[in-house]
């Protein structure tokens, strides 16, 4: 990938938000035990996980804490909710300069946003990968993560917050480098 101008943090989340909610509706009842790619959750954690993290990043731009979603909503219209919510904050003017306090320290919109991409698009194939579902992820928006994350991966690994590094081909295709960077088993 060239050097260019870093693409709209918000527009980013937007298409990983598009494609990770198809894969959440298409998790089977039967599937929510299976386990994923992320040790620390199987399917329903995972599904959890990523609805809670769409009410974290919705809350924190709105200013409000997360509030859980609305017990008789299916996991995808959940997530439709909460990530609506999140686009809302987003386009709030200022929001992309303001600085948020985070897990990770404090960040400007457009970097809170660029976590909130990166988190959606990652886990959206870690519950692709663990139901069966289709795993082939955009090019352009691996090698986006690929390039913003490494410099930081070491501080990331060290806090935690990522695996050690899986070892791949140097001709592996940008997919499976960003994947293997996080930690992951293309």
């Amino acid at each position: 990938m060239t050097e260019q101008a870093m693409p709209n943090p918000v527009e980013l989340y937007q298409a990983a938000v598009e494609t990770t909610r198809g894969i959440i509706a298409n998790v089977k009842p039967d599937q929510m035990e299976s386990t994923t790619p992320c040790s620390e959750w199987n399917v329903g954690g995972l599904v959890e996980h990523m609805i809670g993290g769409a009410a974290y990043f919705g809350a924190a731009l709105a200013g409000e804490e997360p509030q859980p979603p609305a017990s008789d909503s299916s996991p995808a219209d959940s997530y439709d909710s909460l990530t609506k919510k999140v686009i809302q904050g987003a386009a709030r003017p200022g929001a992309m300069e303001k600085k948020y306090n985070t897990p990770f320290g404090e960040m400007t919109g457009g970097e809170f946003m660029f976590g909130a991409f990166m988190d959606t698009f990652v886990h959206g194939w870690d519950l692709a990968k663990a139901t069966g579902q289709n795993t082939s992820l955009s090019s352009d928006f691996a090698g986006i993560i690929f390039q913003g994350m490494a410099p930081m991966m070491d501080g990331m690994r060290q806090g935690g917050a990522f695996g050690a590094e899986v070892s791949v081909p140097a001709d592996a295709k940008i997919q499976d480098k960003m994947l293997g960077m996080l930690g992951r088993q293309p």
